[in-house]
């Protein structure tokens, strides 16, 4: 299976969301504390897409309590069946992270493929297929195609979707495969075997210490940043002020102090140093992406295998071809090659 560009980088973001919900909120307010009174403008810029990651997590929990509460309540099979794709994509979601599960990424944005999510466990990748036909089975053919994909990727396990239920042969199938199989019963039973807003409580509960930092990191910037000499440097000063200003100081020989200059100096450069490899990193990681995707191009046949056999020989493929470009590119690209941290 060949990923694409747009959800290669979408790794970082992914990454990014799955950062505690204290991360963020510790890193602001050391940016606060750090940087606030010298450079208030600078620690606001810096704050904001912070604070922005909090306010997102109490949206998104704020949503996935509505969506599971609104599920859960009256009949729950008939809600299930009403539910929209995507609504019933963001509830699986929900459920796997909720028994332990961590998401790593959305491999397939539309309601037909093979695998629709990526998870992570104890056992490792898991692999689901959201179909939503409430009034049609799922075939056989689902089922192994889910498989192979678990198969080419060596993944620990993997489930498959649909309120409409399995047909005889793809239940067979599943159970002698290991992959999980979730109908309009399961999900009932594992809607019903906790109230919502206990199922939730974890993402509420971070969902509320985001908001609380907020409120606590804005806090912090009212009491340390002084914002009347910040105010007073938008103003502009007076004729008398400005002579003052300009008149240049006496020098003042002091040896301590000429040695703090030399020290911040020497931390400016290192820092500078530091930023270069880290972008010079970040610059060989997309690079590998893209000569990944220019070296790798998918068969025809791949594209819509017409068998269980070529399904499998694509995922094969594809495992070599990954190999072989990892070696190449080490060859290419040794250690010593790389940028160092300094």
């Amino acid at each position: 299976m060949a990923r694409s560009s747009k959800s290669q980088s979408g790794n970082f973001a992914a990454n990014f969301r799955q950062l505690p919900v204290w991360a963020p909120l510790l890193a602001a307010a050391a940016i606060v504390l750090l940087i606030g009174q010298r450079a208030p403008v600078v620690a606001a810029i810096a704050v904001s897409p912070l604070l922005v990651f909090a306010w997102l997590r109490v949206r998104n929990a704020a949503n996935r309590a509505r969506l599971v509460a609104r599920v859960a309540a009256g009949d729950v099979k008939q809600n299930l069946s009403l539910l929209s794709w995507a609504s019933l994509h963001r509830l699986i979601t929900t459920l796997y992270l909720q028994r332990g599960y961590t998401l790593l990424e959305t491999v397939k944005a539309a309601p037909e493929g093979g695998v629709d999510l990526a998870f992570r466990n104890a056992d490792g990748l898991f692999f689901v297929s959201c179909k939503h036909t409430p009034n049609k089975q799922v075939t056989v053919q689902v089922i192994r195609d889910l498989y192979s994909v678990i198969s080419a990727q060596r993944a620990g396990g993997g489930a498959a979707v649909n309120v409409g239920g399995f047909a005889p042969e793809a239940a067979l199938t599943a159970k002698k495969l290991g992959i999980e199989l979730l109908d309009a019963d399961r999900l009932q039973a594992l809607l019903s075997s906790k109230p919502p807003a206990v199922l939730l409580s974890r993402d509420v509960n971070g969902a509320a210490a985001s908001a609380l930092g907020t409120y606590v990191l804005l806090a912090v910037m009212a009491v340390t940043v002084n914002w009347s000499y910040w105010i007073g440097t938008l103003i502009p000063a007076s004729a008398p002020e400005q002579q003052v200003a300009s008149r240049p100081a006496e020098p003042v020989v002091d040896a301590a102090t000429e040695s703090l200059k030399r020290a911040r100096l020497e931390q400016d450069q290192r820092n500078s140093a530091r930023a270069a490899a880290d972008q010079a990193r970040i610059q060989l990681a997309e690079d590998k992406v893209v000569a990944w995707d220019e070296s790798f191009k998918v068969a025809d046949e791949c594209v819509d295998p017409a068998n269980w056999k070529t399904q499998v020989e694509c995922g094969n493929e594809y495992m070599r071809a990954k190999k072989k470009f990892e070696e190449d590119w080490d060859r290419a690209h040794p250690p010593e090659a790389t940028v160092s941290q300094p």
